[in-house]
């Protein structure tokens, strides 16, 4: 028995590391059936609808007031499983992921409880129900997938008919959830270059023209104008849930732009960071661009 825990080291104190992320993350879980997790800007921000037209963010909740009406399906019915649903799934993929690497313990210990990857969430809770959530899923499951399905030329067929038939269809409604998905389209594309320059495809960019067409949904929140009477008419769509989604939303994304420099970069109330968070932010930014 002893020589077989001792064979089998790596492989066990790899799942014991997952077995106690997952007992962690079980408690938050259970909390957020019965609770908003964190302060309320996340969770209020998944009620945008299109209720009074079309607005950028606003198909989860346009899909969450349909089932709603149709169904009495409450809030924490509908948001609380889907967001576990999201994060089990990361923690699913990253133990695939990283699974050929167990024999690496320190390494895989610091990706586990690293607060940058799995467990950001959850050390800053008020990010529980953000919706970048489903920007992060859309990348693990195309890494997961070239990781355990692309070997060889002959996959190629296959990698395709997995890009326009899943990975492009859940950009659309990222980029339609959430515009700041349009900036991580990059990550994407990127490794379709990978699968493609390394296994017989497509050597040169017309292999990225698939994502051609994730440039309607992103034109569409550009040119499509918001305006206040539009938040009106939502916050009287979710005014039964106790929520009201930030006036912010009825600016175009220059707006918001603004709101974020003024966030990070300006001292005054309610924006109180000073110019070592302006530093902070600004090393981050240059060091995930490069």
């Amino acid at each position: 028995m002893l020589r077989l825990i001792i064979k089998n080291q790596n492989k066990l104190l790899f799942n014991f590391l997952f077995l106690i992320l997952f007992l962690i993350l079980s408690v938050y879980f259970y909390k957020s059936f019965f609770s908003m997790l964190g302060n309320k800007w996340a969770f209020w921000e998944l009620f945008v609808n299109y209720e009074g037209g079309f607005i950028k963010r606003g198909i989860l909740g346009e899909i969450f007031i349909n089932l709603n009406r149709s169904f009495g399906i409450s809030p924490f019915s509908f948001f609380s499983p889907l967001f576990v649903f999201l994060h089990s799934l990361q923690i699913i993929i990253f133990y695939k992921l990283i699974y050929p690497y167990k024999i690496s313990k320190l390494l895989c210990a610091l990706i586990v409880f690293s607060p940058a990857l799995l467990l950001f969430n959850f050390y800053d809770i008020n990010t529980y129900f953000t919706k970048d959530n489903f920007t992060k899923v859309a990348i693990l499951i195309h890494a997961l997938f070239i990781v355990k399905k692309v070997h060889d030329k002959n996959s190629i067929a296959n990698y395709n008919r997995f890009l326009n038939f899943l990975i492009i269809p859940l950009l659309l409604f990222n980029i339609l959830n959430h515009e700041h998905q349009v900036f991580f389209v990059s990550v994407h594309m990127l490794l379709t270059l990978l699968v493609n320059y390394n296994y017989g495809g497509i050597k040169s960019f017309t292999s990225l023209k698939s994502y051609l067409i994730l440039l309607i949904p992103f034109l569409f929140i550009l040119l499509t104008p918001n305006s206040f009477e539009k938040v009106g008419l939502i916050n009287d769509s979710i005014r039964v849930f106790g929520t009201k989604i930030s006036d912010l939303h009825a600016g175009n994304i220059n707006l918001m732009i603004g709101q974020v420099i003024k966030w990070h970069f300006l001292k005054m109330p309610f924006y109180n960071h000073n110019v070592s968070d302006f530093l902070n932010l600004f090393v981050c930014i240059i060091l995930s661009l490069f």
